[in-house]
């Protein structure tokens, strides 16, 4: 299970977000150079963030953050768009529904089980791991929430600076 740790921000605009930090002291797949490749489509769409970016924004001070968010529905809307590993085996499967793109809070009729499904070949532990990083993060759009990757190199997952 991904230890991820998620909490409510005011911004300095008079706004409130919610954040969920993957940081790699918690979350260890981070790490792993394999499961960040197999996580690409989803992970190239966070934000990437030192953690004092994130200690400023905690006490008021959001410029340097703000400046790096990016946006829940904008993650859904880019990312590639790969459907629930569960497509086959789920009764309330719909191809063209259950994609990264219909995950959005309140949207009628998609089941809330979706799960991040990772290219083929993978090895045993990679392939387990990034679901669930994959499905860390797809949730955390789908609640409207924006997940940070903590002090990580943005060109670990493939995005640039």
């Amino acid at each position: 299970m991904i230890a991820v740790v998620d909490y409510e921000i005011s911004l300095s605009s008079g706004g409130r977000i919610v954040l969920v930090e993957l940081d790699p002291g918690r979350v260890p797949e981070l790490l792993d150079p394999d499961v960040v490749e197999a996580c690409r489509g989803i992970l190239e769409r966070c934000t990437f963030a030192a953690r004092e970016a994130l200690e400023q924004a905690k006490r008021g001070y959001d410029k340097d953050l703000l400046r790096l968010l990016r946006a829940p529905d904008g993650g859904l809307l880019r990312a590639s768009s790969p459907v629930c590993r569960l497509i086959d085996d789920c009764a309330m499967a719909v191809p063209s529904a259950c994609t990264l793109r219909n995950l959005r809070k309140g949207k009628a009729g998609l089941p809330q089980c979706w799960e991040y499904g990772p290219p083929a070949n993978l090895a045993e532990h990679v392939r387990r791991a990034s679901i669930e990083l994959g499905t860390a993060v797809g949730t955390a759009w789908r609640e409207g929430s924006y997940p940070v990757v903590v002090d990580l190199a943005p060109l670990a997952a493939g995005r640039g600076p």
